[in-house]
């Protein structure tokens, strides 16, 4: 029975519209060394990181737990944490997994935690100090009516304090939403979508904000695979390969993050144009052979 329990829910992972691709991409991307120094979330824990120091005390209460209830036997869903622990320490996007199976199995073993006996036993000793609590509905009243407000207030579009509409919106501080805005008001007039080597934590909101725009690399890495990601490491340790790679491609702008390496070639660099810049991303603008020699007869010959 359990060989046919474990059956199904393999095959299950095939149904999909995708049918057997889909589990082959998780394997691929699982399997991958590259994608891990580059995706911040598939890299190692690292156990003194304020995540890696939080996983490893959660697995330490869960050691402590199911320790005490060995002696009254064992239940194989209390063995899943210790599966997803191990996931977690080679890739730390499993770390809320692992926080989340491990709550719900400490919950399941606690009634049979001596610990736990011992002090449920001290507490009904003092049942009758123990005031009636108060009901819960009224609670769950008020609980219930500000998510209804909250909801009409955002489908109205009032920007109101905390629970008004356009609250959680992108800013400067993380995304280029300038730079993107200015790479928009630039391409207006353009025949053809225009093309864009972007830093690559900037390419999901290129393609959120611009999507006419195509965009060099995203955090999508089953699309680019290992070869994609090695030449995309490649171009950030080595940027004046990036010539090699607009001509290949034909870039239009490019959008890099302000202060790295690339950005430094390119505001050094006659083929590039600087756009705009701000203290989170910089635009720039190829530059044709023409526009090139009428840009520098356009500059102002330095005095002596």
């Amino acid at each position: 029975m359990l060989g046919i329990v474990v059956g199904l829910c393999t095959i299950s992972v095939l149904v999909n519209p995708f049918g057997p691709a889909l589990p082959r991409v998780w394997i691929s991307l699982m399997g991958s060394s590259v994608i891990p120094k580059v995706i911040i979330e598939h890299a190692r824990l690292s156990p003194l990181s304020p995540e890696g120091m939080m996983i490893l005390l959660l697995a330490a209460g869960y050691v402590y737990v199911i320790l005490g209830v060995l002696p009254r036997g064992l239940r194989m869903a209390w063995l899943l944490p210790a599966v997803w622990f191990l996931l977690a320490l080679s890739r730390v996007r499993h770390g809320p997994l692992f926080a989340i199976v491990t709550a719900l199995a400490i919950a399941d073993m606690l009634p049979h935690h001596p610990a736990y006996q011992k002090l449920r036993s001290t507490i009904t000793s003092f049942k009758p100090l123990i005031r009636r609590q108060p009901a819960v509905w009224p609670f769950g009243c008020v609980v219930f009516a500000l998510f209804t407000v909250a909801l009409c207030v955002q489908s109205a579009g009032w920007k109101l304090p905390v629970i008004g509409a356009g609250r959680c919106v992108a800013t400067n501080d993380i995304w280029p939403v300038d730079a993107v805005a200015a790479l928009k008001r630039e391409s207006t007039d353009a025949e053809r979508p225009v093309r864009v080597f972007n830093e690559m934590r900037f390419g999901g909101y290129l393609a959120y904000a611009a999507p006419s725009s195509r965009i060099y690399i995203d955090d999508r890495c089953e699309l680019h695979r290992d070869e994609g990601l090695l030449r995309y490491i490649e171009l950030q340790t080595y940027p004046e390969r990036i010539a090699g790679e607009a001509e290949r491609y034909g870039f239009d702008y490019a959008l890099i993050r302000h202060g790295s390496r690339v950005c430094e070639y390119l505001s050094h660099n006659d083929d590039w144009l600087l756009m705009h810049r701000n203290d989170t991303a910089a635009l720039f603008k190829a530059v044709s052979t023409n526009r090139r020699q009428s840009v520098a007869i356009a500059k102002p010959i330095p005095q002596r």
